[in-house]
């Protein structure tokens, strides 16, 4: 299938050639400004016709949203009320699976495509971190029982908290631990944030 840009910018290089077959017994001057109009608008027709970057707050509201359909009334789900500004526009979706005792449990992950850094909320009957930490370090600040996460030879962290019959957790490549710690203690039950 030939895309909106594809099409548009064979109609737009037809019309120059037919422009540059008119204006060849034109002086330089009036086939260079030809020109340079004629670039001007192939750049603006596609840069209309790209598709729009995905609206990162449509998919955010969409992603909790998700969540919240699929867990049971009253069941805890706690959202970061504060993300690093490259977060804003990130791509997010939301992921429901089902514990082997039929609890719900959910992902919802946030990934930044200029630098890969990511991060994902999650809640998981039984959860047990991706890879063996090399050390964990008990917080004093975020949820009680909170404790920080680290993987040896990985970019990655993770904070995690029991909760609700499992643990909760905060699991991040590529962030700073200050804005990980500060996205933690941002955490607000679902709730208590407007939707």
């Amino acid at each position: 299938m030939v895309s909106a840009g594809s099409l548009a910018t064979v109609v737009l290089m037809t019309g120059w050639i037919a422009l540059a077959l008119i204006l060849r017994r034109q002086p330089m001057v009036v086939r260079v400004a030809a020109l340079v109009v004629a670039l001007c608008t192939l750049t603006l027709v596609n840069r209309s016709l790209a598709a729009p970057p995905p609206d990162s707050a449509v998919q955010q509201r969409a992603a909790w949203a998700t969540v919240q359909k699929a867990l049971p009334p009253g069941a805890p789900t706690y959202r970061p009320s504060w993300l690093p500004s490259g977060f804003k526009r990130a791509a997010v979706r939301a992921s429901i699976a089902t514990a082997g005792n039929g609890a719900a449990q959910y992902a919802v992950s946030y990934t930044r495509p200029v630098d890969e850094a990511a991060l994902t909320f999650r809640f998981d009957h039984g959860f047990t971190p991706p890879a063996r930490p090399s050390w964990t370090v008990p917080l004093r600040l975020g949820p009680a029982g909170a404790r920080l996460l680290t993987y040896p030879g990985q970019p990655e962290l993770a904070v995690a908290w029991p909760g609700a019959g499992g643990a909760f957790a905060v699991q991040a490549q590529h962030v700073r631990l200050d804005d990980l710690l500060r996205i933690v203690t941002s955490m607000r039950k679902m709730s208590s944030i407007r939707q």
